[in-house]
């Protein structure tokens, strides 16, 4: 399954793509992403780096997210988690791409709460959320 992975950065007005490894990073599973993409199109990101901004995640590319994107991105995240808390133990998450996909619900709690996370830290130490697409 091809995953997205996040990770949290030093600020850098010239930061792109280059300048970020990928490495100590969450992933998520891309029927998670494709499950809660149209949400995720209201976010504006810097696509590849910080200055060319676009509506929703670099799906093959990198996505950077900094100060009140990061806080819409965790205002949209959360509100999936307390919709998934009401979820079952386990739950399908189908696309067209991913029609019979399904997960543990703790499991996506756990990384859904693992991105908030980082959210909150890029956003208390003024560094930026990086989006690493498929």
């Amino acid at each position: 399954m091809p995953k997205h992975d996040f990770k949290v950065v030093q600020y850098s007005q010239n930061l792109s793509y280059k300048d970020v490894e990928l490495v100590d990073v969450v992933s998520i599973d891309d029927s998670l992403i494709i499950y809660i993409s149209d949400s995720l199109s209201w976010l504006k990101g810097g696509w590849n780096s910080l200055k060319e901004k676009k509506n929703g995640l670099n799906y093959y590319g990198v996505t950077f997210f900094y100060d009140d994107e990061i806080k819409l991105f965790k205002s949209i995240l959360s509100s999936w988690i307390s919709l998934f808390e009401n979820a079952p133990d386990e739950l399908s998450l189908k696309s067209d791409l991913y029609p019979d996909e399904s997960i543990k619900k703790k499991l996506l709690l756990d990384k859904l709460n693992s991105i908030v996370e980082l959210c909150n830290k890029a956003l208390e130490e003024n560094k930026v959320l990086v989006h690493y697409g498929i």
